[in-house]
């Protein structure tokens, strides 16, 4: 199976999200960073995960385009099976030159979540998950399907 080459700087507004030098074990990106790591789309803003300990100082810190995420929605629980950022964190991301970053086989789990959802976030799931339908997961990374 053959890795895929990761950029993160593929991120809109990654600069500003490594300028506030979170500490990498308190957060992890998420959402449509994945979009744009792989090139498909660009993000509008970098959804942030941190953890309950670093939340207060998170969102003192955070300026757009970085967007504190207060808790773990719906969809991620559903992905998960957890409701505590902490764990989703330790338990479901990985570090791309640098940047912590819930994993892809976690965020393709959650955007099937997200499209059969029945919700204002099913069709946008189903275009993100129509972008991405040549890459599969092997451990924990987006590879290229043979």
């Amino acid at each position: 199976m053959k890795k895929y080459n990761l950029n993160i700087k593929n991120i809109k507004g990654i600069d500003k999200l490594l300028e506030l030098n979170f500490p990498i074990d308190e957060y992890a990106i998420m959402n449509s960073s994945w979009q744009a790591l792989l090139g498909k789309r660009e993000n509008s803003d970098i959804d942030v995960l941190v953890s309950e300990n670093f939340l207060n100082a998170a969102i003192k810190l955070a300026k757009p385009p970085v967007s504190i995420m207060k808790y773990v929605h719906w969809y991620c629980a559903q992905a998960t099976g957890l409701s505590s950022p902490s764990q989703v964190i330790k338990k479901h991301s990985v570090v791309i030159d640098g940047i912590r970053i819930i994993d892809f086989e976690t965020y393709l789990k959650m955007m099937e979540v997200r499209k059969n959802s029945n919700t204002r976030f099913s069709e946008p799931a189903k275009k993100d998950l129509a972008a991405i339908s040549k890459f599969v997961c092997h451990d924990k990374l987006p590879c290229l399907k043979e």
